[in-house]
C-alpha cells in the first residue's frame, strides 16, 4: 500500500510536469493518427482516380461511390484531384450512366452540406444511393432556379 502514489501526495510543480507529459503523450499520439490519415486518404485518392481510368463501367461505378464514401468518412481532406476526374468523367465518358453519377458525385463534393444526412455503408444498394442523391441534387437545383 505504501508504494501507490496518489495525486495529492505529489508536489505541484511534479503535478504539472506529469500532466505536461501527459498532454505531450496525447499530441504526439494524435499526430500520428492525422498523419495515418491523411497518407490513407491521399494514398485512397490515387488508387481510385487510376480505377476510375478503367473500360469496364461497373468498376468506375463502384470507385465514385466508394470516393464519396471516402469523403463522408474523411471530409477534412483535400479531394481535388478526384473532383477534377469526375468533372472529367461527367462531360467526355462514353458511357451515359457514368457521366450522370460522376455529375451527382461532383455535386456531392461540391454542396456537401446537401448531404449531411447521407450514411454511406458498403453494404447498401449504390443505385438507392445514386437515387437519393439524384433526387437530393434535382430538388436543390428546382429550388435555386425558382429564387
Amino acid at each position: 500500500m505504501n508504494n501507490v502514489i496518489y495525486l495529492t501526495s505529489l508536489s505541484i510543480a511534479k503535478r504539472m510536469t506529469m500532466y505536461i507529459i501527459i498532454a505531450l503523450l496525447f499530441f504526439v499520439a494524435s499526430s500520428k493518427a492525422q498523419n495515418y490519415d491523411t497518407i490513407y486518404v491521399e494514398s485512397a485518392q490515387k488508387k481510385y482516380i487510376k480505377i476510375l481510368d478503367t473500360e469496364r463501367a461497373s468498376v468506375k461505378e463502384s470507385a465514385i461511390f466508394n470516393v464519396m464514401a471516402l469523403a463522408q468518412y474523411y471530409p477534412d481532406h483535400n479531394y481535388a484531384a478526384v473532383i477534377a476526374k469526375l468533372h472529367e468523367l461527367s462531360t467526355v465518358s462514353e458511357n451515359p450512366k457514368i457521366c450522370y453519377k460522376a455529375f451527382l458525385a461532383l455535386n456531392f463534393f461540391k454542396h456537401s452540406a446537401w448531404f449531411d444526412d447521407y450514411s454511406f455503408v458498403r453494404q447498401q444498394d449504390t443505385d438507392r444511393i445514386f437515387l437519393a442523391i439524384a433526387e437530393t441534387v434535382n430538388n436543390r437545383l428546382l429550388k435555386i432556379s425558382q429564387n
